[in-house]
This record gives C-alpha cells, sequence and structure tokens, in this order.
C-alpha cells in the first residue's frame, strides 16, 4: 500500500508547491497529482523525480517541475519582446501536457517549446501562439534559431576515458542542454572532435553526454 507520508520526494514536492500558494486537490488511483491552475487541472507523475532523487538525492529535480508548473500561470510578454528567448525542451511522456504546444519524440519523450526568461522557464499553449498572432511553425522555426545561436556559444568540454572521447554541453543554460542536440548546427560543431555520426545519452533533460563508438 502507498505510504504518502513516508514518500520524500511527494512531501518535497508538496512543500515547495505550497510556498508558491498552490495546493495538490488529490492524489489519484494511478498516484497523478492533481493541481488546479485557473481552469485546469493538471494531473503530474513523480515517478522520474523519484527516480531522479534516489540516483543522486538532489532537489533540483523537483523544484525544476514545481517551477514548470507555476510557470504555467506567468503571463508572457509580447512576441516582439519574448522571441529571443524561445527554445524548446524536453519532458517525459507520462506528463499530461493539456494544452500546452509539444511534438513526440520518442515513446519515452517529447519535445516543449518554452520562454526563458529570468532564469524562469515557461511553456507555451496554443492560446499564447494565438495571442502573438503567430503559427506553430513560425514558433518552431524561431526556437530552432535560437538554439543554433546558442549552441555557437557553447563549448564541448571532452574528456577522454579508457582511450576514448567523451563529450558533454557546457552551458550555463543547464535545462536547455539535451535540447540542443536538435539545433541543426550540432552535427557541424561535434564531427571535428567525434565524427558523425555520433552518439548521444540523455540520462536527464538537463545533462547530455555525447560520443563516437569508434576508439582514438
Amino acid at each position: 500500500m502507498y505510504d504518502m507520508q513516508n514518500d520524500i520526494v511527494f512531501n518535497i514536492f508538496r512543500q515547495q508547491l505550497e510556498k508558491q500558494g498552490m495546493k495538490i486537490t488529490l492524489v489519484d488511483d494511478d498516484g497523478l497529482v492533481h493541481i488546479m491552475c485557473g481552469e485546469l487541472t493538471l494531473k503530474i507523475s513523480l515517478e522520474n523525480a523519484r527516480r531522479n532523487y534516489e540516483r543522486d538525492s538532489d532537489e533540483t529535480h523537483i523544484a525544476d517541475l514545481v517551477e514548470t508548473i507555476i510557470s504555467y500561470s506567468q503571463e508572457l510578454p509580447d512576441w516582439a519582446t519574448a522571441k529571443e528567448n524561445i527554445y524548446i525542451s524536453l519532458f517525459p511522456n507520462d506528463f499530461d501536457f493539456k494544452d500546452f504546444l509539444h511534438k513526440k519524440i520518442t515513446d519515452e519523450f517529447s519535445k516543449v517549446y518554452i520562454h526563458s526568461g529570468e532564469r524562469r522557464l515557461s511553456w507555451i499553449t496554443a492560446d499564447d501562439i494565438k495571442k502573438w498572432n503567430i503559427t506553430e511553425e513560425v514558433l518552431d522555426r524561431q526556437a530552432h534559431d535560437n538554439a543554433e545561436i546558442l549552441l555557437d556559444n557553447t563549448a564541448i568540454s571532452i574528456d577522454i576515458i579508457d582511450g576514448k572521447k567523451l563529450g558533454y554541453i557546457d552551458t550555463e543554460y543547464e535545462s536547455l542542454k539535451a535540447a540542443l542536440l536538435f539545433a541543426s548546427n550540432m552535427k557541424k560543431k561535434v564531427s571535428k572532435d567525434f565524427g558523425f555520426p555520433f552518439y548521444a545519452v540523455i540520462p536527464v533533460r538537463d545533462f547530455c553526454y555525447n560520443f563516437f563508438r569508434r576508439g582514438l
């Protein structure tokens, strides 16, 4: 039987959520956490947060999830101001995306569109692009253009492990590391060190390893 009182991740999540003035209304039989956000009820799975916390005992993953939920109610700036800070991010498919714009990438995760401002990531909805008077295609192109610019100014750090190169994306925008894999200039960025094709592992959405299957 599920013991909510001794679920460390759930209790940290609840405490951080309540500090932001929001409350959990229900935990259903599937373990999904229900949270009222305006007229919508968000249904949140904590399974990935639990796995991440079990792996590294870091509350950052829980805080990021809370920030994502809080950001849903944040008012976004106009398109002229917002467009330079539009990116994609990656999120597990067990999240109830509701009206957040998203596209399935694999059976495990989807890409979502975000506005990155003042260290807060706000997910973008169909209503947002309607207010901006743009199409989803324009939003997608802007996100990829911004990713190219960010990647041009991002280092790929390299370690040598057992005679093989292991690279990782080194940028201050931690939540965007994995998403930079989808930048069109990524091939050019890594080819000189890893060749092509290269392989990538994304253990969590804010971390990414790149490697090439042959030795040096």
